[in-house]
């Protein structure tokens, strides 16, 4: 019961939960994990420093998830937050609502600190198949755009990696001003991406991973150059995978550089 626990004055009511075996053992998994995830960090950056010591801007750790996804990822499930949409409406939106000035004030303070110039979203459960348009439109857009718009107004760019297809969604996201979004696709219909979006945002991707690790080298090539040809004329194109992948060859690799070089 996080509400009650929250607004609890009662040191007792507080306490007793670190008492019981269950929940100290928890608390020493997550220790566990968090000694692992600093080794993970450690590693993260040095790779940072040798980027910016070559002259690129670097991401920093600046990633971040729309308030929906770190309740639907974290706290309450993927399950949990399924139900809340149909049996706690309301409180599911205050939580929403709640994580906005959270986010903004920790990826800002990130960005001061690392000079990132951009927020990289990872996008779990926007996506088309998890949620119907209305439920994006109450659920899902109204508190990230929130965010992003933020984060704009502190000059700072939000990178969308957008996992799965967002067909439905793009005129959402036309509603951010021009130049505030990075937009990477998976799966997404990049036609209808480049007639609602191209003019307003960077655009990237989507070639498919599947092509990357198990596809032929012909067809891969035959895939990237539509794509460039596609966005030939658009302001701002990067030709980059969909999700991604751990196998492919030399050939691959190759030829999807050499569409963009030709």
């Amino acid at each position: 019961d996080f509400p009650r626990i929250s607004e609890s004055v009662d040191t007792i009511d507080l306490l007793v939960p670190f008492a019981m075996p269950d929940f100290q053992k928890m608390l020493h998994t997550m220790m566990e994990a968090g000694n692992e995830l600093m080794k993970v960090l450690g590693s993260v950056g040095q790779t940072m420093g040798m980027i910016a010591a070559s002259g690129f801007p670097g991401m920093g750790l600046n990633i971040v998830k729309t308030p929906f996804d770190y309740l639907g990822d974290t706290l309450r499930g993927t399950k949990g937050i399924l139900m809340d949409m149909y049996r706690r409406p309301d409180d599911l939106l205050a939580a929403c609502e709640a994580y906005v000035p959270v986010l903004i004030k920790a990826i800002v303070g990130v960005s001061d600190r690392t000079n990132a110039p951009a927020a990289l979203y990872v996008l779990h459960k926007g996506a088309d198949a998890f949620m119907s348009q209305e439920q994006f439109e109450k659920f899902y857009w109204p508190t990230w755009k929130q965010v992003m718009l933020g984060l704009y107004e502190e000059g700072i760019t939000s990178y969308l990696f957008i996992e799965g297809s967002y067909n439905t969604r793009l005129e959402n996201l036309a509603e951010m001003p021009e130049k505030s979004l990075v937009c990477h696709f998976d799966q997404t219909d990049m036609k209808r991406v480049k007639e609602v979006l191209s003019d307003k945002y960077i655009i990237a991707g989507n070639v498919p991973a599947s092509l990357m690790s198990v596809g032929s080298t012909d067809d891969l090539r035959a895939y990237c150059d539509n794509l460039v040809e596609l966005f030939s004329d658009t302001p701002a194109y990067i030709l980059a995978h969909g999700c991604y992948f751990e196998n492919t060859t030399d050939d691959k690799m190759r030829a999807f550089m050499d569409s963009v070089k030709k």
